[in-house]
């Protein structure tokens, strides 16, 4: 039998994260919203990871890819445009180039001020195509959510799910 008081057997004296978590919701579910956007953040930022790790990018509208050090596209490469390539690839499936992404000279512009002041700039300027499509898209243009959002359901050609590969 132990000596311990209720409140002292469930950990310390402040009753323990799970139940601060348990007794407060909406802190447990602020928590996770955070999470969550910073997942999403990672996932459909170019270049992934602000810097570390190495991004995907196609100068042949995604018939092939290459990995590079990430850069905010497009940019040149061996004299041809490259733009973010954002791969997918089915359980045990090959990579495949889901969509394209690139920012405006713009949108670029505006990316780099707000970088030398040390603000975290948003996709300002983001355009966005499927391989093959010949228009790309304003990602901030509230008339292109719905065709934005149908580009981003990246689908298998033979139905199975599909994983966004972040590196």
């Amino acid at each position: 039998m132990s000596n311990l008081s209720p409140a002292q057997a469930d950990g310390p004296e402040d009753g323990g994260l799970r139940r601060i978590l348990n007794r407060n919701p909406v802190i447990t579910a602020a928590i996770g919203i955070i999470a969550i956007g910073a997942a999403l953040g990672m996932a459909f930022w170019p270049g992934g990871n602000n810097g570390d790790g190495a991004g995907f990018y196609t100068t042949d509208d995604g018939a092939t890819y290459f990995q590079t050090t990430p850069r905010l596209p497009p940019f040149d490469h061996g004299g041809a445009e490259a733009v973010q390539a954002v791969l997918f690839r089915t359980d045990g499936g090959k990579p495949f180039v889901g969509y394209l992404q690139k920012f405006t000279p713009e949108g670029k512009k505006a990316i780099d001020e707000l970088n030398k002041k040390g603000r975290k700039p948003g996709p300002i300027g983001l355009q966005i195509k499927k391989p093959g499509d010949p228009q790309w898209l304003a990602a901030d243009d509230p008339k292109n959510a719905a065709k934005i959002a149908e580009i981003r359901r990246v689908k298998s050609p033979d139905g199975q799910p599909v994983f966004m590969i972040v590196e």
